[in-house]
């Protein structure tokens, strides 16, 4: 009797140690570089491929000046570029040859961020 009460007890125990949720990446890695309204950088998000998210600078989810540039998680995923409303047309023409997002294989911080640290999270609010 003991050892069955023994038994139960520790697979309960055991039972109780596994928490957390499994989150599936994501099919798309992320990069959106936000500008101020004289179409400077102010901060970047990223989200990989890993599903994990990091910010620097003034990232704000109503910011609609705001450049985002998908990229593949796949072997052999293309890059997308979407332009959010706020964003001027000047800055729409040169954004791919003004920045090196475009044409990275992955996420990664501009050398705007300079000393701004990276952050957790996809946003600065």
């Amino acid at each position: 009797m003991i050892k069955a009460i023994f038994c139960i007890s520790a697979t309960l125990l055991l039972s109780s140690l596994t928490v957390g949720t499994a989150q599936a990446n994501t099919t798309n890695a992320m990069q959106r570089t936000f500008f101020n309204d004289q179409g400077q950088v102010i901060g970047e998000s990223f989200l990989y491929c890993t599903n994990l998210g990091y910010h620097w600078g003034t990232v704000e989810q109503t910011n609609r000046d705001n450049v985002s540039v998908s990229f593949g998680c796949a072997a052999g995923g293309g890059v997308t570029v979407a332009y959010d409303i706020g964003v001027p047309a000047a800055l729409r023409a040169s954004f791919c040859s003004t920045y090196p997002v475009c044409t990275q294989s992955q996420p990664w911080p501009l050398p705007q961020q300079g000393s701004n640290p990276m952050l957790s999270g996809l946003w600065s609010n």
